[in-house]
């Protein structure tokens, strides 16, 4: 259980650090927008960047190395796991990989590029250096400890423990070279009134080991749901800003496509992080219609998070069907619009949105 729960532990830090770096990639592009287009002075004294970076130093003690240029910026942390490192870019690279991001040519002030694609790992690859790190440092703690002994008595008639000692001493200078000195454990347990009736009231209000680590692990697990919502956020963010450039840029027209794009303009659109309710993003074909456009996420929190033209972002209690299902002004209330029935598959995996409005009218008149 123990083994188990520091294991788990180790691997939400791991991930809390790299959603909140993640993070900072839409606080860099508000950043970009605040300053007449320019990443250059972006770092962790940026107001809207200071939360992460506080996040991350609670994990690892220190602060994200962050360089910016006009039109380029990079920033990299280490991970709890050794020798491991996580990465972000202006070209839309986030990468965790045991390349220094620091070294000369990557992220070190003068360039401002992450390590290459083909040295990175996958979130499981680093579960499982994580936790055979965590096995390998255990380990080395038993190995400095030394031998452990003990003597116990054990009764001939009955074969049952009757005395317990232990007795153990440790060089300090073994875990801290800076200290000296030695720690003595000593234990010494006598068992007597086998077969007696013995009462023990648990005291009001006290908790077992495995409702605390319990309670600890939901406690993590709730922090990392909330650092995934607020990455798909930042997605649909940066698709949101993507759309509208594209739009400045290209005679006032959106980009189009049927479904939700993989690159804009050689932009890459970032994909659905993983472990929420859906296992993609979604978006409504515009292929014709280059004035509007739509695409949301679905969040862990229950609820959608929408953008469309013309910079309109919310949450909502369901998935759109149609484009004026995507204004915040008029998009149907939750009653009128169940997650469940909001939106069906077509064929090609397009969006049915006749036959999710069709349900809409029904349930309308049935009351």
């Amino acid at each position: 259980m123990g083994s188990d729960y520091f294991e788990a532990r180790l691997n939400a830090k791991n991930s809390m650090v790299q959603l909140n770096l993640d993070s900072l990639r839409l606080e860099a592009e508000m950043f970009y927008d605040d300053s007449d287009y320019s990443y250059k002075g972006f770092s962790c004294d940026y107001s809207l960047a200071q939360y992460f970076c506080k996040s991350i130093a609670d994990e690892i003690g220190k602060e994200p190395v962050i360089f910016s240029d006009v039109e380029k910026y990079c920033a990299f942390t280490p991970l709890p796991v050794e020798n491991y490192y996580h990465c972000v870019d202006s070209s839309g690279i986030s990468i965790t990989t045991n390349v220094f991001p620091g070294k000369t040519g990557y992220c070190d002030g003068k360039t401002f590029v992450c390590p290459a694609k083909s040295t990175s790992i996958t979130s499981e690859e680093l579960k499982k250096i994580g936790e055979a790190e965590f096995r390998k440092e255990l380990n080395g703690f038993f190995m400095k400890v030394g031998e452990l002994s003990f003597q116990i008595w054990i009764g001939k008639k009955d074969n049952l423990p009757y005395k317990f000692t232990f007795e153990k001493s440790v060089d300090i200078n073994k875990f801290n070279s800076k200290e000296n000195g030695e720690i003595t454990v000593k234990i010494n347990a006598e068992f007597s009134e086998y077969g007696k009736p013995i009462k023990i009231e648990i005291p009001e209000n006290a908790m077992g080991l495995d409702e605390i680590f319990k309670e600890e692990i939901d406690k993590m697990e709730k922090q990392e749901s909330f650092y995934r919502d607020y990455q798909r956020k930042s997605d649909m963010n940066r698709l949101q800003s993507i759309m509208e450039n594209h739009f400045v840029s290209n005679h006032s027209k959106y980009f189009q496509s049927k479904s939700m794009p993989t690159e804009i303009e050689e932009i890459t659109i970032y994909k659905e992080i993983g472990q929420g309710p859906c296992s993609s993003y979604k978006w409504i074909s515009n292929f014709e219609n280059s004035q509007k456009y739509c695409a949301w996420a679905c969040l862990e929190s229950g609820k959608f998070y929408i953008v469309s033209q013309s910079g309109t972002r919310f949450e909502a209690n369901y998935q759109p069907a149609a484009f004026n299902q995507c204004e915040k002004s008029s998009s149907p209330a939750a009653s009128e619009l169940m997650p469940s029935e909001s939106i069906s598959e077509g064929k090609g995996g397009f969006f049915s949105q006749e036959a999710s409005i069709g349900k809409i009218i029904q349930r309308l008149f049935k009351k």
